[in-house]
């Protein structure tokens, strides 16, 4: 039977609803509907009567007295909240509390029960009931109290799903947005990639056919032009390369590649390139390497070369007067008087690495140093520290020294040019060879970069190098062929030309070759062409080495991965084929 009318379903399920990232507090309603679950009419009429001894919230009470009724009540009409005993004419226990709860999931529900049982207490309320009150036990203000509190909880716990669900959505869009941002700052890396690619090839095309040109007879006048052109070409060249070479480094975690090097070898050529220009300035520089460091080391030169020529570079760019030095040490501080090695202003000519180039003070320095005594195979430090006299860092400024794109001065109207990459590459490839970079620097004081690497240490003469003085053009247009040639030339290295993998093959079974140089294109037949020649040369030549000249930057790492020796670009810069052919291509009088 029914004591009072429900309330229309077209109410909404109580106050103070809103939603909202937090949650406002729950209120209860003035007037709340009760359905009374209930087939004792004394319990019915007494709950009733205490319900309405209540000035607020008043209370509309409804009673049924079987739960297919109650869920039928549930479905059509709105209450605010539903007193539940659990034992009806047709059904008993936890089954009458789930099928109330499936009519109308969002209605608080308090049980009242005449068993004082506590497991089927903590039961029901783990089930989803808000409060379990035991007849007999209670009274009006506990039963009005519990309803209150019924519906506040309910409230609460509405609330906060739909906040969480909110806060899902808010997820959802937040990470879709960072989706969105990864997708286009790829897009601009590869943007970036392509456009600085596209002009560094026709670039190193200017600047090998302008060292073919100083390489011929010229009027002094036209040697200078010729000079003009190089030294512009280079800069812009030395502008686009660090761009090229972060993204690559960004865009995926490259190994290095580790080859046997002399660190004082690599120390030198870092320095050559800055002779001049701190000639110029009146800058000393110079260069000390602990006796301690060995002759031979297995590590990522070409890596190590760009760091140190990045951070003589900017040294001598920030040092008005005074002096730049290069200290090397492995595993330990050693001080050095960095002034017996000296850097001459001579100009490095490709094919005369001469030991007169560096100025060398036997009195006071021994250029040909013990070794340490490192097992072939032996891990170690190196240790460089990369000094200046020049205008110092702020401290403030320190912390955006590594990013990309920033600068110490970033305004239009600075003294120094600079994209502000080059540090942050620098950071990179030091990372990569398992090291760290720090910075000590006051402004009037000078800098001191400090970098710590990780390198293989091998006894000298631990692998004999090769011989050969030959060396194998594979699918390389007559442009790249004539750069090559005149570049190995003063090497004694001769140069042949064959078109695909298969004569390769025949050629190398005819003669002996120290080096294979193969091209690869940007198309999928042309990769595949490059990598089918690399295997056929494998077969036939275990051990050759073969290196890849890419026609995209994004395709070296993809002829690593294939197998090739080293990669280079499809028209190489000079220093590039200099070196490669320092390291796989030697005569046997050296």
């Amino acid at each position: 039977m029914s004591f009072s009318q429900p309330h229309d379903k077209s109410r909404p399920a109580g106050a103070g609803q809103a939603t909202g990232t937090l949650p406002p507090a729950p209120l209860v309603p003035d007037t709340m509907a009760v359905l009374v679950v209930e087939d004792n009419e004394g319990d019915a009429v007494l709950i009733r009567e205490w319900l309405a001894e209540s000035p607020r919230p008043a209370f509309t009470v409804t009673l049924v007295t079987q739960v297919a009724e109650a869920v039928e009540r549930l479905r059509r009409d709105h209450y605010d909240a539903v007193l539940l005993d659990l034992s009806l004419p047709d059904s008993h226990g936890l089954e009458t509390l789930h099928a109330v709860q499936q009519a109308s999931p969002s209605v608080p529900i308090v049980i009242v029960s005449g068993l004082a049982d506590e497991s089927r207490a903590l039961a029901s309320v783990q089930a989803g009931a808000q409060d379990y009150l035991v007849k007999g036990a209670i009274e009006a203000k506990t039963l009005v109290h519990s309803l209150r509190y019924a519906v506040e909880r309910k409230q609460t716990e509405t609330l906060l799903l739909q906040t969480l669900e909110e806060l899902g959505r808010a997820n959802e869009a937040l990470s879709q947005a960072h989706d969105d941002a990864l997708e286009t700052t790829r897009l601009k890396a590869q943007f970036l990639t392509t456009v600085t690619h596209e002009l560094l090839t026709p670039l190193n095309g200017i600047l090998g056919m302008t060292g073919l040109l100083l390489d011929s007879e010229l009027s002094s006048l036209q040697r200078e032009c010729a000079e003009a052109v190089r030294r512009s070409g280079e800069a812009l060249r030395d502008t686009i390369q660090p761009m090229i070479d972060l993204v690559d480094l960004e865009a995926s975690a490259p190994a290095c590649e580790l080859v046997d090097f002399d660190p004082r070898a690599v120390v030198q050529k870092a320095l050559k390139p800055w002779a001049d220009g701190a000639a110029r300035k009146g800058l000393a520089l110079s260069a000390a390497v602990d006796p301690a460091v060995p002759a031979t080391v297995q590590g990522d030169s070409r890596g190590l070369s760009q760091i140190l020529r990045e951070l003589v570079g900017n040294a001598i760019k920030f040092t008005p007067a005074g002096r730049v030095t290069v200290e090397v040490t492995a595993d330990g501080d050693v001080n050095i008087d960095a002034s017996s090695l000296k850097v001459s202003s001579s100009k490095f000519e490709v094919g005369k690495v001469e030991s007169s180039t560096f100025n060398l003070k036997p009195e006071t320095f021994n250029f040909k140093l013990e070794t340490s005594n490192a097992s072939p195979e032996t891990d170690l430090r190196l240790h460089f520290a990369v000094r200046d006299t020049g205008i110092g860092i702020a401290a403030e400024s320190k912390g955006r020294l590594f990013q990309p794109f920033s600068q110490v001065d970033g305004s239009l109207t600075r003294r120094h040019g600079g994209m502000g990459l080059g540090l942050a590459l620098v950071k990179r490839l030091v990372e990569l060879m398992g090291g760290a970079i720090s910075v000590e620097s006051e402004v009037g004081q000078g800098s001191c970069f400090r970098f710590t690497i990780r390198v293989g240490s091998r006894r000298p003469g631990s692998s004999s190098p090769p011989t050969h003085v030959d060396i194998l053009l594979v699918g390389i247009d007559l442009f790249v062929q004539a750069v090559i040639g005149t570049t190995v030339a003063p090497f004694g290295a001769r140069v042949e030309v064959v078109v695909g993998g298969l004569q390769a093959v025949e050629t190398i079974g005819c003669t002996s070759y120290g080096l294979v140089l193969v091209a690869c294109g940007e198309s999928e037949p042309d990769r595949d062409k490059a990598v089918t020649t690399l295997r056929l040369i494998q077969q036939a030549a275990p051990g050759l080495p073969v290196v890849a000249l890419c026609a995209e930057p994004n395709l070296k790492e993809h002829c690593r991965q294939a197998g090739f020796t080293a990669c280079l670009d499809a028209r190489p810069r000079r220093a590039d084929l200099v070196s490669t052919v320092l390291r796989f291509v030697r005569r046997p009088s050296n």
